[in-house]
């Protein structure tokens, strides 16, 4: 890593603890990923069984993604809006080097939320149900991490791309949004324009099934599927564990590199 990308790591990274900002944010991953384990009743569920990553899949569904989103959305946008744009790139800093060493301290930052509410929930889990299989906990674990990090590099790319804070703002709630809940009603609307603006018939064909699932959300559910011991066969080719590991890398480096052009170009 050359010195002006580490310098840029190192600020993005640092900010949170000048400000304060990160103690907030670290007791709502606390609460969010201790909280539901610290609540199980009913006794243990067995070394050997998956639990931990059972209860977590949600939370890591559900709130990592906003939390990746909030993180990253406004790094490059709001300084740009405020002018603050110019003194950041004055070390002198590329612009590339700038994105991706913003990318590299969100997802340190993500990084290290994700550890600490996976070292809560562990604990809880010790104390409330039993012994985690270290396998699967280990495996929930890194799967997180590499979700955390893929919606990371999707929010600095945004965010590279906006000229304001309140475009980007706009632009992370409605990404949210298509990544928990309207991305698998895509090929329905396509199939209702070719279909003459009429509702489609039948069951839903299989490039459609196949498109719902190349989303990182998905790709996180179908690599936690894929870990479990009764892991079914994929249902398409896009939900196996290769391609759901290509959709979490293509989702951090697209996104990215649209920003990198977007921001190279953009009068600053």
């Amino acid at each position: 890593m050359s010195g002006r990308l580490r310098a840029v790591v190192e600020r993005d990274l640092r900010d949170p603890f000048r400000s304060r900002s990160v103690w907030p944010v670290l007791l709502l991953f606390v609460v969010f990923f201790g909280g539901p384990v610290a609540l199980t009743r009913g006794g243990g569920t067995g070394a050997r069984a998956p639990g931990l990553l059972r209860q977590l899949e949600g939370v890591v569904f559900l709130f990592l993604p906003l939390a990746a989103l909030q993180f990253g959305y406004d790094r490059i946008a709001g300084p740009r809006e405020t002018g603050e744009i110019r003194l950041l790139l004055a070390p002198p800093h590329s612009r590339r080097a700038f994105v991706l060493g913003t990318f590299l301290g969100r997802a340190a930052f993500t990084a290290l939320l994700v550890t600490a509410g996976y070292l809560v929930a562990t604990v809880a889990y010790l104390a409330v149900v039993g012994v985690p299989d270290p396998v699967y906990t280990l495996g929930g674990y890194l799967l997180a991490l590499a979700l955390g990090v893929s919606v990371a590099g999707l929010a600095v790319g945004l965010s590279a791309s906006m000229s304001t804070r309140g475009r980007a703002t706009i632009i992370a709630a409605v990404t949210y949004l298509t990544l928990l809940a309207f991305w698998g009603s895509i090929p329905t609307a396509v199939r209702f324009v070719a279909n003459g603006l009429q509702a489609p018939t039948g069951p839903q064909p299989g490039w459609a099934v196949a498109f719902a699932q190349t989303v990182p959300t998905e790709a996180y559910r179908n690599l936690v599927a894929a870990l479990l011991p009764t892991a079914a066969p994929p249902p398409v080719v896009t939900a196996g564990p290769l391609a759901a590991g290509l959709v979490l890398v293509a989702w951090t480096v697209v996104p990215l590199a649209v920003g990198v052009a977007r921001f190279e170009r953009a009068d600053l």
